[in-house]
């Protein structure tokens, strides 16, 4: 249901609902934390979806689409540090988009850290 609500509906208030219920049983879901991360950039809750996204990789840190959700909010805040690097990692791990926002946003980036 939170899929549906997310990708199909665009309801994103009532995606992060059945999110945090699927997480109340299996805390190491990090799809959902995924879903929520995405549900919460959409609402444009920056902060909320970058929480999101860390939770996400305590529990699996070789999810492209999670620093890539990451380094869009981070850049929506002005975070330019934390949206290259988090750009960085997810094109270290093969997405090609974050590639694209590295060249086009992320001019004159140095990495600070080895991800």
């Amino acid at each position: 249901m939170g899929e549906l609500d997310t990708f199909v509906f665009n309801r994103y208030d009532k995606a992060i609902g059945h999110y945090e219920f699927i997480l109340n049983s299996k805390p190491n879901f990090y799809d959902a934390y995924l879903g929520m991360a995405y549900c919460f950039h959409k609402l444009r809750l920056f902060d909320s979806a970058i929480t999101a996204v860390d939770r996400c990789l305590d529990i699996r840190s070789d999810v492209g689409m999670a620093y890539y959700i990451k380094g869009l909010s981070a850049q929506s805040l002005n975070q330019k540090v934390l949206a290259c690097d988090s750009f960085q990692a997810a094109g270290k791990l093969g997405l090609t988009v974050a590639v694209d926002s590295l060249s086009s946003y992320c001019q004159n980036y140095h990495p600070t850290t080895s991800n």
